[in-house]
């Protein structure tokens, strides 16, 4: 097939809606022997911002001179967008034989197109030897596809009233749905979600086992400046093993909300412990990470955003 065959049969697949559900998911990456399984990663779901801070978790890893996959979704102008490993996207080769390689058990299962990227990406990862992967959850937490990982480290950025048919129709019910990415003894980093949803999370970290840190309980910041192409703050973090402290952090996403994006994704950071990220790859991994579309200044004069 070509690209544009490929493409339009994955888009096809959207004629099966949306399956919430680990099934299909499961059975699809058996058939490729597990790709999943054989590089660490780091599973971050959330109602807004779990996007920015996929991308600037990649960004620190790649910058500590990790091979950095990341798995991210929708893509704005391509598909490979959603598949990237230190930030090049997969190549039309890799997408069409990729597919052709899963395809009788697509049409088997009748997977839908969330299902097979996220299996592609696994496998694509797996095959190209990454050294972790930051995985983007597509929607929800507890049902979605990419929820078969057992990551180093669970991230939950926020919650809000998003996907009400499918997630349910209070904060609680979907705070609920994406506490369900929490896994057995591996560590948790939730953002600030209110103290009615904290018991949500905190339950379902007992239930698992899990180390649970609140960014409220941990974090502290303070914004030193703010401009149209990011900002600078001093962020203090405290951990039960230490403190730590990172003074003129500078953020390279604009916006006063990319600063709790860039402090969840160097709390993740510093909570994993298969990897030592130096401080150096930090503050250059959320300077300068790549994430196209997001208050991005494409002309300085005139503004253009």
């Amino acid at each position: 097939m070509s690209l544009n065959e490929t493409l339009k049969y994955l888009y096809d697949l959207q004629f099966f809606g949306m399956k919430l559900g680990l099934e299909n998911t499961i059975k699809l990456l058996k058939s490729l022997d597990d790709p999943h399984r054989t590089f660490p990663s780091i599973h971050v779901a959330g109602t807004n911002g779990k996007g920015s801070t996929c991308a600037m978790l990649a960004s620190i890893f790649q910058a500590a001179g990790l091979k950095t996959g990341l798995y991210t979704s929708p893509h704005i102008k391509r598909f490979s967008e959603r598949i990237r490993i230190n930030g090049e996207e997969i190549s039309d080769y890799d997408i069409i034989n990729i597919a052709e390689k899963m395809r009788n058990e697509i049409d088997t299962l009748k997977c839908t197109f969330f299902e097979a990227t996220t299996a592609m990406a696994f496998d694509y990862f797996a095959d190209r030897q990454i050294d972790i992967g930051i995985i983007e959850t597509g929607l929800g937490g507890r049902l979605d596809a990419t929820n078969v990982v057992v990551p180093e480290e669970s991230v939950i950025t926020n919650i809000g009233m998003d996907h009400m048919e499918h997630l349910g129709t209070t904060l609680k019910a979907i705070a609920g749905e994406k506490a369900g990415i929490i896994k057995n003894h591996i560590p948790c980093m939730i953002g600030s979600v209110g103290e009615e949803l904290k018991p949500v999370f905190s339950q379902a970290a007992k239930r698992q086992q899990a180390p649970l840190f609140f960014y409220d309980d941990i974090v502290r910041v303070e914004e030193k400046k703010l401009t149209n192409s990011g900002s600078k703050v001093d962020l203090f973090l405290k951990f039960v093993d230490g403190e730590f402290e990172l003074k003129e952090l500078e953020i390279g996403l604009a916006g006063r909300h990319q600063i709790q994006n860039a402090v969840m994704a160097v709390a993740a950071t510093r909570l994993q412990k298969k990897f030592n990220i130096p401080e150096a790859a930090i503050r250059e991994g959320v300077r300068h990470p790549e994430w196209k579309g997001r208050l991005q200044i494409i002309n300085h004069h005139p503004l253009i955003i």
